[in-house]
């Protein structure tokens, strides 16, 4: 049977899909539902709180859509979680809000404070945390490395780039091509960690870098002259004045995203380069 409440859903939050989807057993047993008994603004009943996470690649947006419902399966409110408490702090939102883009109706303001003061706890925020690494380590067929302090900590980014190798193997020696890229990779993310660019800029930034390097290990596995280069001209050899390479996988709004860091990394690079010397 066709779930057209889902693909609805889908529609409305593109890169979202729910939790469920990928995990029917799982959902079926975490999933979290409050039970209204008496309540000054919401009808008696049970509201479940199915999650909604992002499956673009690359992406480590770290938060969730949390569509929900009623007993009846109607949609009341759709709320934006952050899993960091200042997920939300450069848009001017709070960790927990209603989502603009998607149903909303008269009981929407009350559930959202319900999920904020009794659903919301340490366990089902250790739950959400666990739930989202599940579906970024499924999208991407392998681990996935939670990069959750690079935006407000350069330090920290730097010493999460070190797990990306791993993340992108292909086969055992891409590691210490992985390791050269990483290397080769680091003055920018040090240059742009100077810049007056906000944090979810930042993070944007640093999870666009972590997907060209497994793209550009992707091409090596297809191409011996691209690995055979040193790594900062592997680098140049994917990206350009233009963008990056075509990733695997992404829609063109995650394609335009990616391009935009990689123009910024043509740039850096090609100012890094020494100038020739000219002759007389």
């Amino acid at each position: 049977m066709i779930d057209l409440v889902s693909m609805f859903k889908k529609a409305l939050t593109p890169n979202m899909a729910s939790f469920r989807a990928y995990f029917p057993e799982v959902a079926t047993r975490e999933t979290r539902t409050a039970i209204v008994r008496s309540h000054p603004s919401l009808p008696p009943g049970d509201y479940t709180f199915e999650e909604l996470y992002c499956i673009r690649r690359g992406c480590d947006c770290r938060n969730v859509i949390l569509s929900v419902s009623d007993d009846a399966d109607r949609t009341l409110a759709t709320l934006n979680h952050a899993l960091d408490p200042d997920g939300f702090k450069d848009i001017g939102e709070p960790r927990t809000f209603l989502d603009r883009l998607n149903i909303q109706t008269e009981h929407a303001t009350a559930l959202l404070e319900l999920f904020k003061n009794s659903v919301l706890d340490s366990a089902y925020a250790e739950r959400l945390e666990r739930h989202y690494r599940m579906i970024k380590e499924k999208v991407h067929g392998g681990p996935f490395p939670s990069r959750r302090a690079t935006a407000t900590d350069p330090k920290a980014a730097l010493a999460m780039m070190e797990e990306w190798p791993q993340s992108w193997k292909i086969v055992s020696t891409d590691v210490a091509i992985g390791k050269a890229l990483v290397e080769a990779l680091k003055p920018f993310l040090r240059w742009l960690s100077d810049q007056s660019i906000s944090r979810n800029t930042l993070r944007c930034h640093v999870d666009n870098l972590w997907l060209l390097g497994g793209e550009i290990i992707r091409q090596m596995n297809q191409d011996d002259a691209l690995r055979k280069m040193p790594a900062e001209a592997a680098i140049l050899e994917c990206v350009d004045e233009e963008g990056g390479p075509l990733a695997f996988g992404e829609n063109e709004a995650g394609q335009s995203d990616l391009d935009v860091t990689c123009r910024k990394l043509n740039r850096f690079l090609r100012a890094r380069m020494p100038t020739p010397r000219s002759t007389t």
